[in-house]
């Protein structure tokens, strides 16, 4: 008969005004998971073009010749500016990191509030599809970050030996050390780009969980009128 269609529609509607309301609750702990989200993305993607920054003027001072001073000053600063960004991204991550699980906390503790068991388990494998997003993106940002401790290593060392011994000769000298740092960029840039990808992803399905904003009333066409 149409009972269990009724009861299905029931349910759904059920489902749906929870799990706005677990939204709205959650909103505040949602809005600072998203808000690091957003951040460490746009971090990520500073950092890389940083490094595109770091690798044109590597380039700039091994085609130099003469004084290198002025292309090795780029290049230097160059570095830096990338190293307080990568500063600034381990940051985000760790206030991420702890943002999330209060996050899951918080979902987890509205879960137990939740009478109906299939409202409750369907909430709850939502959940855990969000959780297993943050894991695959913690995993990523992981190879990103494993990837990027050798070349942040060799950038400074370069940037130490050519401080102490900057000359054309000296420069080419350190050709396979130059062609070895542009080679791990590439990967880290590579490695780097898909995490924030992955990060913009879950930042849009966290964002479309919120509760829609009430369309705006059609417009009077008062025009008629006058």
């Amino acid at each position: 008969g149409p009972m269990p269609t009724m009861k299905t529609t029931l349910t759904i509607a059920v489902l749906l005004s929870t799990a706005l309301f677990a939204c709205q609750t959650n909103n505040q702990k949602s809005a600072g998971t998203e808000r690091q989200l957003t951040q460490l993305s746009k971090q990520i993607r500073v950092a890389s073009d940083q490094l595109s920054t770091v690798m044109t003027n590597l380039d700039e001072l091994s085609a130099g010749q003469g004084d290198l001073t002025k292309p090795f000053g780029k290049f230097k600063d160059s570095v830096a500016s990338l190293m307080s960004t990568t500063d600034g991204i381990e940051k985000t991550n760790a206030e991420l990191q702890k943002q999330g699980s209060e996050y899951f906390k918080d979902w987890k503790t509205k879960l137990d509030d939740i009478q109906s068991e299939s409202v409750r388990k369907t909430l709850e494998s939502r959940m855990q599809e969000t959780e297993k997003s943050l894991k695959r993106i913690s995993a990523d940002y992981a190879k990103a970050s494993d990837a990027w401790d050798p070349l942040e290593a060799k950038l400074n060392d370069l940037a130490t030996a050519f401080s102490i011994d900057l000359n054309p000769s000296s420069v080419k000298a350190m050709g396979r050390e130059i062609k070895t740092v542009k080679n791990q960029a590439t990967e880290v840039q590579k490695l780097a780009i898909k995490t924030a990808d992955m990060i913009d992803a879950l930042e849009s399905e966290i964002t479309a969980k919120q509760p829609m904003p009430e369309p705006p009333a059609p417009a009077e066409d008062e025009k008629s009128d006058s």
